[in-house]
């Protein structure tokens, strides 16, 4: 072949493929041309800022104010859950089909109760305002023709827009006393004629700070949190109340005040809960300290408020993934028996191979004792609780901590199958279960030795007992 041609026929490749990739490619598929002529509305949720409702039911407007949707012209909080349900029914709307129009006889509106229509929702998104015109309902699926204001077009559209519009006012009010992500709240008090529960949250873990100091556990607090946000306004008293009226809701004298720490800088909202309702003593008063609307809740709804303090301490006496541990260390009686990670595989101290997988298991189990009870909160004598010096202790470092994690088992409690023991940190002595011992056991076993438990497969171990059943095995 010449030259020429060979040149001729690589341009003319090369100007192909150009073609599809800059256009072809580029082109939309069949279902998205299909769609594309029954975007009726096109903005975004995120990017409305008003919305107007005029429907049989609903005459209301909301607007967003920074993060949350108010009621106007009282500025009350809108229920932003189904602000936006309406949004996304709205923007986008997808029409169903649209109508067909000859250009000598257009379609007349009245027909389809557009001129006037039903109702009529303004949406408020980049400086301009869009208006849906709502019509009647179609013959079937409960759809409805729908033209926006100024075009000629009537569409047939879903009946979810219409339907989560037209509502009450009242329903568009926030039904929730406060919303509250746990990730967001910092410090938490809950004062009670009875006393004060007080939290705080420093990175990723809670602390008690009242009555007592000690590390909270978090899924309670969290528990607490969401019982929190989930409790509901039962009746809408008073948006605009008297300050004077506060004696006679039991303000006074409260039976709850909760006070929530959230932001940085901190800001602290407070909920104070008063008497019961005269006509309805199943409810009390309750208010924001930022808001200025007075509600009344259940009483039943702030029994879970009132937490047991020691229900919220954090029983577990490790903290740690298995799959992070590089290094654990055993010790009793002076002894001790040190495991180290080492690409991947487990050894000992002394360079042997351990069973990988036997203790992964250990570590697993290891990571979920806990305590099943606090002994004392500011112990004076160690010796007394056999932990100084401890009957054994067990330590563990992680890759993602500076220190090792310490836990110190001491003398069986008299009476009972529980050991005394001290989480490395905290202040108080806590009881452990008696299978904590086990992980101790192996070291009491010369003639296997702790490597041997680990290489021979075996499933049990002797311990201070006896023979051991497989869910206690220790390295």
């Amino acid at each position: 072949m010449h030259w020429k041609t060979t040149i001729a026929l690589l341009a003319l490749t090369i100007g192909v493929g150009a073609y599809v990739s800059l256009y072809e490619l580029k082109q939309p598929t069949p279902e998205e041309r299909a769609r594309r002529p029954l975007e009726v509305v096109t903005v975004s949720p995120a990017s409305v800022t008003r919305l107007e409702l005029a429907l049989p039911q609903a005459a209301v407007t909301v607007t967003r104010d920074g993060t949350v949707w108010r009621l106007d012209p009282a500025k009350v909080l809108a229920d932003p859950e189904r602000i936006e349900r309406i949004l996304r029914s709205a923007a986008p709307l997808i029409a169903e089909r649209t109508l067909d129009s000859a250009s000598d006889a257009p379609l007349d509106p009245s027909l389809f109760g557009l001129s006037p229509p039903i109702g009529r929702v303004r949406l408020q998104a980049d400086g301009a305002t869009t208006a849906l015109l709502l019509g009647e309902k179609t013959a079937v699926y409960k759809n409805r023709y729908l033209q926006v204001e100024g075009q000629p077009e009537i569409f047939v559209v879903p009946p979810a827009l219409f339907e989560e519009a037209n509502q009450p006012a009242e329903a568009f009010r926030d039904p929730l006393l406060i919303r509250l992500d746990p990730w967001t709240v910092d410090g938490l008090t809950v004062a009670a004629p009875s006393g004060t529960l007080s939290l705080a949250r420093t990175e990723h873990a809670w602390s008690l700070t009242q009555p007592l100091q000690d590390l909270a556990d978090r899924a309670e607090v969290e528990g607490l949190l969401r019982t929190l946000g989930e409790i509901r306004i039962r009746r809408f008293i008073d948006d605009h109340p008297q300050t004077e009226g506060s004696a006679s809701w039991g303000f006074e004298a409260p039976a709850l005040e909760v006070a929530i720490i959230r932001g940085t800088p901190a800001v602290s909202t407070t909920l104070v809960f008063g008497g019961p309702l005269p006509d309805e003593p199943a409810l009390v008063y309750a208010k924001r300290s930022d808001e200025p609307p007075l509600y009344a809740v259940a009483a039943q709804d702030l029994e879970p408020l009132r937490r047991d303090p020691h229900g919220l301490r954090e029983r577990a006496c490790f903290q740690f993934s298995p799959g992070l541990v590089s290094r654990a260390e055993v010790t009793r009686d002076g002894a001790a028996w040190v495991i180290e990670r080492v690409d991947s595989r487990w050894r000992t101290a002394s360079g042997e191979a351990l069973n990988t997988e036997r203790v992964e298991e250990w570590l697993r189990k290891l990571s979920e004792l806990r305590a099943s009870g606090f002994e004392d909160d500011a112990p004076s004598d160690l010796a007394r609780y056999g932990l100084e010096p401890p009957y054994g202790a067990i330590a563990v470092q992680t890759t993602d901590r500076i220190e090792p994690q310490r836990l110190l088992i001491g003398s069986p409690v008299e009476g009972s199958g529980s050991r005394y023991g001290r989480i490395e940190g905290r202040a108080a002595v806590v009881r452990l279960p008696g299978s904590a011992a086990g992980f101790l056991a192996p070291l009491a076993d010369e003639a296997a030795g702790p490597q041997g438990a680990l290489q021979d497969g075996q499933v049990g171990q002797k311990g201070e007992q006896g023979e051991r059943p497989p869910e206690e095995v220790a390295p």
